[in-house]
């Protein structure tokens, strides 16, 4: 039975992105990109199926994709402004229920109240 990730395990997620876009730059490449699709972690907190988390990362729209944009956000404070980061998100989940986000989104205007954070 797979486990909730606590706190701390969740903020070593998001230095594992930084760690692997550092690499990234050191290597010389020219963008990089957040996986959060095709039911990868990101995309498992994502998702309403597979997030059944009850604290600020679970339930809402704007909870469930908390961890997408600290990640961003991380990844995009190492990363030179002058080359693009993208984030990868699955459309749907081709499911009933599951992650079909009605309205459209952008990963920087979603994600602007963790801006400071």
């Amino acid at each position: 039975m797979p486990e909730a990730l606590s706190e701390g395990r969740i903020q070593e997620v998001i230095q594992a992105f930084v760690d692997a876009a550092l690499r990234a730059l050191e290597a010389n490449f020219e963008v990089v990109e957040v996986h959060a699709a095709h039911g990868y972690l990101l995309h498992q907190f994502l998702s309403p199926l597979s997030n059944q988390r009850s604290d600020q990362y679970g339930g809402s729209f704007e909870n469930r994709i908390r961890l997408v944009c600290q990640v961003t956000k991380a990844v995009r404070d190492v990363w030179p402004a002058a080359l693009p980061v993208f984030v990868r998100v699955s459309a749907t989940d081709w499911v009933e229920d599951g992650w079909n986000p009605m309205r459209p989104w952008s990963c920087r205007g979603a994600c602007a109240s963790w801006a400071q954070t």
